[in-house]
């Protein structure tokens, strides 16, 4: 059984689920292994609408995929080649989206597995996915909640959230309570935006949404944020790599026309990411700027 407090008081519910006298957080479950909890702050206010964009955001996603389905899915297999087998490990997956990276862990059979996202959209079709996979030998359990109120104390090996740092309201919230979830020595996967121009998400330019990327990283922010929350840095890889996308001090128009030109970059703005994956394109990929970086850290 999971190990379920409060997380302003750190006041235990010793049944996995209840109502914090003091603080008024609430904790739901079901027998199915379902969970949610939210705060007193989440029932108004901009909480209240964040998580109402989100389920929005949700029920388009998994009606037509906002971002491109074969992207996603190079992600996914990337992140989790880095990561190493999680088999007979407890692991959480944060922000579960569409299921990418889940069913790469169901593949190797975890001793448990979370799925956790604020969008009950999502968390329903992540139950789908882990019916559908027959891996029973995995303890499937699921939470709609927001992540900077999560309830979990010491409870997994590993916490991985890929593209959610950089959509939470309070960053320092979502570690803190990242960190409280890890057992000693557990590791964080995390990915995030690299040096991404935010424009692209104002409403003034047709974004959809009212909450979207509300930051980006690099490697030291990064670095920093994870220290400060009780989480030792250990490596970070570059990810998404996107045609045209060159690094600042290359002349990037001339050489991505001739990139172009000889076939590298493909038909889809995705495709050169698949490609240079392996040799002989894997050198060009330190001509560009990435589009993501994922870095692990371990509780200290």
């Amino acid at each position: 059984m999971m190990k379920i407090e409060c997380p302003f008081n750190q006041t235990e519910f010793s049944d996995g689920h209840g109502t914090c006298p003091e603080s008024g957080f609430v904790v739901e479950s079901t027998a199915e292994g379902n969970l949610r909890f939210f705060s007193k702050e989440e029932q108004n206010g901009i909480y209240e609408s964040y998580e109402g964009a989100y389920e929005c955001l949700a029920e388009d996603d998994l009606s037509s995929a906002i971002y491109a389905e074969e992207y996603q899915r190079d992600l996914a297999l990337e992140t989790h080649s880095k990561m190493g087998s999680v088999a007979g490990l407890e692991v959480a997956e944060l922000g579960v989206g569409r299921g990418f990276l889940q069913r790469e862990f169901l593949r190797q059979g975890p001793k448990s597995l979370l799925a956790l996202d604020i969008a009950e959209k999502y968390v329903l079709n992540s139950r789908k996915i882990y019916e559908d996979s027959a891996s029973p030998s995995t303890s499937f359990n699921t939470a709609v909640g927001n992540v900077e109120f999560m309830p979990f104390r010491e409870c997994f090996d590993w916490v991985v959230a890929t593209d959610i740092l950089e959509h939470v309201l309070n960053l320092g919230n979502a570690l803190v309570r990242i960190a409280r979830s890890l057992k000693p020595g557990g590791r964080f996967a995390c990915r995030v935006p690299f040096k991404e121009a935010l424009g692209q998400y104002s409403i003034y330019n047709g974004q959809k949404y009212e909450f979207a990327h509300m930051r980006f990283f690099d490697g030291p922010s990064l670095r920093r944020q994870l220290t400060e929350a009780g989480l030792k840095p250990l490596k970070t890889y570059c990810f998404g790599y996107q045609s045209y996308r060159l690094k600042p001090m290359i002349p990037g128009r001339v050489l991505g026309k001739a990139f172009n030109l000889c076939g590298f970059y493909g038909r889809e703005w995705h495709d050169f990411n698949r490609k240079s994956r392996a040799l002989p394109l894997r050198p060009l990929r330190l001509l560009h700027q990435p589009l993501e970086l994922l870095v692990f850290s371990q509780k200290t």
